[in-house]
């Protein structure tokens, strides 16, 4: 039996190792192993759905990250990426291919002569040296490019040389739908709109200060109908985002309208509790699955015009798509839907048709198959 070994930054669940998790039943037929710094709940998660996916734990694998930008963080790096060499070579040896689920363990690479496919989950901007040089380290050693939107491969295309532009193919991803048949159970709900964004305490990234700021902007009615759920935990090492955002809401006494919750597995019961959801990224976001969530839970999306949620969501159709720096017009959209039931209802039910159309799982599984087709990689 041929071997595929993946690799990945984390062992969290959020938007790329879940998609991860969705590609890992493609190469069935494969011998698979999965390689990640640490264990938690993707893990776990496989570990309790498959009894032949081998994990193995790294706690040195170079993965990419803000820390290393210094030289001390640096020397560390490479001297990491010098205590992997004997394990990743021997990991690697007899692998048939080997699966990059992110940019962050592109060093992987340079150790790596099999064939190489590389699943791109980010939009670096090329404008940045360092991240022009991980494009272009990309481009020449991946022998596939997945990208999960247009945005995504624009960015790589962009730099990208005659031969290298046919490496590189867009998948939509697609998830298993929520509970689909409880989904129209209403018993959670409560007299209040409740809003959700579930997404790593990131606000520099994901927006949840934009969310803060449009708050100043909603009238009083409005604000004494709804609560905000912000569903999710830091990076490790950077507790200050959340340190700093819990004293925001407290300084502008939101505490009774903004609650900050750890990130939980049971989203089932978060979607079927709101009425609103936001992805109000602030930083290009490739192709959040929160967007999807919400879409095949028949929730309406307010979502920002960055990465690839354009793709996502239809303007005025199936949600609203504005600004990241119009704090005024986020307002008047969150207005708009708190105070429109029937609209709400259109947009979740629209959602929903685009949902079943373009971003199920088997729509991602077909779409897969047929971007690797000419590679045969897939025994069926």
């Amino acid at each position: 039996m041929e071997k595929i070994v993946f690799f990945t930054g984390g062992d969290d669940l959020y938007g790329a190792n879940k998609i991860l998790f969705n590609t890992l039943p493609l190469f069935s037929k494969y011998e698979r192993y999965i390689c990640l710094p640490n264990r938690g709940k993707l893990s776990e998660l496989i570990e309790k759905t498959y009894d032949d996916i081998k994990i193995i734990t790294l706690p040195n694998l170079p993965v990419i990250a803000k820390k290393y930008l210094t030289p001390l963080g640096i020397i560390t790096f490479f001297f990491n990426l010098w205590k992997c060499k004997s394990k990743l070579r021997s990991l690697l040896s007899s692998a048939s291919i080997v699966y990059l689920n992110t940019l962050a363990v592109l060093p992987i690479s340079f150790y790596s002569k099999n064939y190489l496919i590389l699943h791109v989950h980010e939009i670096l901007d090329n404008s940045s040296l360092m991240n022009r040089i991980v494009n272009v380290i990309s481009l020449k050693k991946a022998n596939k490019i997945i990208c999960v939107s247009n945005a995504t491969s624009n960015n790589l295309i962009a730099i990208a040389d005659k031969e290298q532009k046919k490496k590189i193919e867009t998948v939509y991803n697609g998830i298993p739908q929520i509970n689909a048949n409880n989904r129209e159970i209403d018993s959670l709900k409560s007299e209040k709109i409740k809003i959700l964004l579930i997404g790593r305490i990131k606000p520099q990234i994901k927006g949840q200060n934009y969310v803060l700021d449009a708050l100043k902007y909603l009238s009083d009615e409005t604000k004494s109908k709804i609560l905000i759920s912000f569903i999710g935990s830091p990076v490790p090492g950077q507790e200050d985002d959340l340190n700093d955002m819990i004293k925001r809401i407290e300084k502008e006494n939101l505490s009774e309208i903004v609650s900050i919750k750890q990130f939980t597995l049971d989203i089932a019961k978060l979607y079927y509790e709101a009425d609103i959801c936001l992805v109000p990224s602030v930083r290009a976001d490739p192709f959040p699955t929160t967007v999807l969530e919400a879409m095949s839970m028949k929730r309406p999306v307010i979502g920002t015009n960055l990465g690839g949620i354009p793709e996502m969501i239809v303007d005025s159709i199936t949600g609203f798509v504005i600004p990241s720096d119009n704090p005024i017009l986020f307002a008047e959209k969150i207005e708009r839907l708190v105070n429109d039931e029937k609209l709400r209802h259109s947009m979740g039910e629209n959602g929903y048709a685009k949902f079943l159309d373009q971003f199920t799982i088997e729509g991602y599984e077909n779409r897969y198959k047929k971007a690797l087709n000419e590679l045969n990689l897939f025994k069926i």
